[in-house]
């Protein structure tokens, strides 16, 4: 029964593995080797998490679970959860409406109306802004440089996702 969450467990750990000492991250405006604590795994509750962090200490990748109810509601959660369902699913506009609505990217309603209409029509429709969507295409700036972020982010998904 847990044998699949068990794989996608073992290839998460493995993922973390390979990114602690190896990639960068930036700490008071200075790249720094990755560390376990500068990992963060988000789960839904009822995923098992129990699974996830005995393959995690399994690669002796030390651990700390912060789940608490309030963790969820916080926004910066939200962004990344939006981010992760625009990368896992190019065709969710709800998800990156509600990144480029919400604090992060700000942009109010009456700008995103604005980009959608400025998009080429194809078959007399109006175009949709979605996550290949060509940046070039996208009337508003800001817009048009979270669309070139997220895209290179997709790109490099698919591409370092090689065990």
């Amino acid at each position: 029964m847990y044998e699949w969450r068990e794989l996608e467990a073992q290839a998460v750990a493995q993922l973390c593995n390979k990114l602690i000492g190896r990639f960068t991250v930036r700490e008071n405006n200075e790249l720094v080797p990755c560390r376990p604590g500068d990992i963060v795994l988000l789960a839904p509750t009822g995923t098992d998490l129990w699974i996830f962090e005995r393959a995690l200490e399994d690669m002796d990748i030390p651990i700390a679970t912060q789940a608490g109810k309030g963790f969820f509601i916080r926004q910066e959660v939200h962004d990344l959860v939006a981010i992760a369902r625009i990368l896992s699913n190019s065709r969710d506009t709800l998800a990156l409406g509600a990144l480029l609505r919400g604090p992060l990217v700000g942009l109010t309603e009456q700008e995103l109306l604005d980009i959608v209409v400025g998009l080429p029509q194809r078959d007399g429709e109006y175009g949709r802004l979605r996550l290949w969507t060509e940046a070039a295409e996208i009337n508003h700036p800001l817009a048009a440089e979270v669309i070139r972020v997220l895209q290179g982010l997709g790109r490099k998904g698919v591409s370092n996702f090689a065990f």
